[in-house]
């Protein structure tokens, strides 16, 4: 699999299960419903009566599969040598342990779910094992200064988009 597909699809399969699955307060799911009407409400509704996946599946598969993408963005817009890329593509795994832990902690809102942090740990190994794949190209992308800041804001952006602020 390349690595704009490594990233992409993730990105991708975890959207489908937040508009499915998801309430609809939250900021994906009310951009959705905006520029897709009622057909995105019937659509929602048809298949979340088709598929009735596990409740992990739901609540955590969705984090876990934005750090793997978030892993493999990072350590290709990450410049420098790739020990740095390396050490970079552990901030989502940072990232999604902290959240849990504020969560944990009451300081943010939010339900602390231990099995958030195992899905997103098992996902990011798996970014990261496939970084150190036998004869993986390093520098994958030539990528301007400018692009790769549009890169990193549009990794963390996502999380936003799963927040349940409505908007105005």
């Amino acid at each position: 699999m390349g690595l704009a597909w490594g990233i992409a699809l993730p990105l991708l399969m975890a959207l489908v299960l937040y508009a499915i699955f998801r309430p609809p307060e939250i900021v994906v799911n009310q951009l959705l419903a905006h520029w897709f009407g009622a057909q995105f409400e019937a659509w929602r509704t048809a298949w979340a009566d088709a598929w009735h996946p596990p409740r992990w599946v739901v609540d955590c598969l969705p984090g876990g599969l934005w750090v793997f993408a978030a892993t493999l963005a990072i350590h290709a817009l990450t410049p420098g040598t790739p020990r740095t890329r390396y050490w970079a593509a552990c901030v989502p795994l940072c990232v999604v342990e902290g959240i849990e832990l504020l969560q944990y902690l009451h300081v943010t809102d939010g339900s602390f779910d231990p099995l958030d942090m195992v899905v997103g740990a098992i996902l990011w190994l798996a970014a990261w094992l496939s970084l150190h794949r036998k004869g993986r190209r390093e520098g994958v992308w030539a990528i301007r200064p400018a692009w790769r800041v549009g890169g990193f804001v549009l990794v963390y952006a996502i999380v936003y988009l799963s927040d349940r602020a409505p908007l105005p």
